[in-house]
């Protein structure tokens, strides 16, 4: 079984969950724990791969060995036990490959240029991977070229790559768990941090933690989605049903000539539920051609790939499942409804609708108008919570506003760049900023300002910026000046958000020391 391993540490007495670990927890866990066989440390990258006149980017990541058989990655060219043996290797997935040497190229041994400055040895090429993995890559390289000779990556005390392990064969969770927990503190005197073991079964849809604790995901929007799916469905069976003892009086006649040429109840409930399931098979037939028709219109609308696999197991069994489950709920009622009518009664032209089936339908049309009702009234509520997201202030200017990732030496050359960019007349202004903007950038503890006590353990994330990033992001100053042209006169200033202003009291924090270390 295959494990992610994230961290829980702890700030101001409340445990947080991130999805880093220290570079060395991987090492240290194969090492110690004798039930993990394999881990590997990987960290995510953008290079730029140049093959003559052809320079594409790619994101990939640098990673240990044992990566390529804890997820079991097929080589097309080259092979696994090998494709790291030396320093300067890169293993290139198929579609990298062809992007740039050509489709059916042997390119193993070759010679790749990377950001302009290194030259890498191709080892091995590997299958492409689905496109909906949770952890993709374009390119892997070994760890060790990414890491070495840089000091700060050798301290535990330094979060920054993802950590997989492998366990063995029989190895009992809890055991490992327990010993994996107490790794960190191991190393690190009075930690308040420790790892633990994620399963890669919930990577997807279980990966939201609160307090240190796992409490779901995007599980939850599969299970409302499967609720009003159920709902939609039994709304339709009441419009079957509905319709089918509306429909009673016509097939009144029908029902008292066969019981008096001989019918029995029985096998008149067998004709209409099987009617029922007919009728229920020929509309999931109906869903199924909607479904291959309009699915690759669906995918451009909510810009993912959703595969229909109609013929894989964990499909079709379902889908013939709920077939069945909705012909038996539709058809039942009218089965038992429309089999219980007397020959004597239908022939003389006798009424045979009684008050109790006209009061069951009509609690059926009831609940159906009213849970179509709630339907109505909660896309309203959505509609506006989407429309009042898309619209509300959130700080930035975001139109018009395009981030590309930096390689090789742009950040050295940065201001020709800049100036270049600003010439051609199609761009206003150009920054950067080591981070997304609506992620939390780097987070770190140990600071000290004026005005604050026990301020050690509050978690600031903080993020690198060029000097005219807020104009170009539309940021607004509301206290205080940015950052000069002049890079060494701001050397040692800071601007902060208002959280943290007003942390440090009620007055101005403009000339406010903040101190780490």
């Amino acid at each position: 079984m295959v494990y992610y391993v994230p961290t829980n540490q702890n700030y101001e007495g409340e445990w947080r969950t991130f999805y880093s670990t220290p570079m060395l927890l991987a090492r240290d866990l194969k090492a110690e724990i004798p039930e993990i066989v394999r881990s590997a440390a990987t960290s995510p990258q953008n290079l730029l791969f140049t093959e003559d006149d052809n320079a594409v980017n790619r994101r990939g990541r640098y990673a240990n060995a044992d990566f390529f058989e804890i997820f079991s990655l097929q080589f097309v060219e080259g092979n696994g036990k090998t494709a790291f043996d030396r320093p300067d290797a890169i293993v290139l997935t198929q579609k990298t490959v062809s992007d740039l040497f050509g489709s059916n190229t042997p390119v193993l041994n070759k010679v790749l240029r990377v950001d302009n400055t290194d030259n890498y040895v191709i080892t091995g090429v590997v299958k492409n991977l689905p496109r909906n993995v949770s952890f993709g890559f374009d390119w892997l390289a070994p760890f060790e070229r990414y890491s070495s000779g840089v000091e700060w990556m050798q301290e535990y005390g330094s979060n920054f790559t993802d950590t997989f392990v492998e366990l063995a064969p029989g190895a009992d969770f809890d055991e490992v768990e327990a010993k994996v927990r107490k790794m960190i503190p191991s190393k690190i005197e009075q930690a308040q941090t420790y790892a633990f073991l994620h399963p890669m079964k919930d990577w997807h849809l279980r990966s939201k933690f609160e307090g240190g604790k796992k409490v779901g995901g995007q599980i939850t929007y599969v299970r409302l989605f499967t609720l009003i799916a159920l709902i939609i469905l039994l709304i339709a069976c009441i419009n079957f049903m509905n319709l089918s003892t509306a429909r009673s009086e016509k097939r009144a006649r029908e029902v008292g000539v066969r019981k008096v040429l001989g019918s029995g109840r029985k096998s008149l409930i067998s004709q209409f539920m099987a009617e029922a399931m007919i009728t229920a098979s020929i509309a999931a037939t109906v869903s199924i051609l909607l479904l291959i028709m309009l699915l690759p219109q669906f995918n451009v609308i909510v810009e993912k790939q959703i595969e229909l696999r109609l013929f894989d197991p964990l499909h079709v069994l379902p889908l013939l499942g709920i077939t069945l489950i909705c012909g038996l709920l539709a058809g039942w009622y009218p089965a038992l409804y429309l089999s219980s009518f007397k020959p004597v009664e239908i022939i003389k032209g006798v009424n045979t609708k009684d008050g109790t089936a006209t009061l069951i339908r009509k609690g059926l049309v009831v609940a159906q108008f009213g849970v179509s009702i709630i339907f109505i009234i909660s896309t309203i509520i959505v509609y506006q919570q989407v429309r009042h997201v898309k619209s509300r202030d959130m700080g930035y200017q975001k139109e018009n506003l395009i981030k590309m990732n930096v390689n090789g030496d742009m950040v050295k050359n940065f201001n020709p760049i800049k100036q270049d960019m600003i010439a051609s007349g199609m761009i206003e202004n150009v920054a950067l900023n080591n981070s997304e903007i609506l992620s939390s950038g780097n987070d770190g503890s140990g600071f000290e300002w004026q005005g604050g006590t026990n301020t050690e353990d509050v978690l600031i994330s903080f993020r690198h910026i060029s000097s005219n990033f807020l104009e170009t992001a539309g940021m607004k100053i509301v206290d205080g000046r940015g950052f000069g042209e002049n890079v060494a006169s701001d050397s040692s200033n800071v601007m902060i958000s208002q959280s943290l202003a007003k942390m440090m009291g009620a007055r101005s924090a403009v000339g406010k020391t903040i101190s780490r270390g």
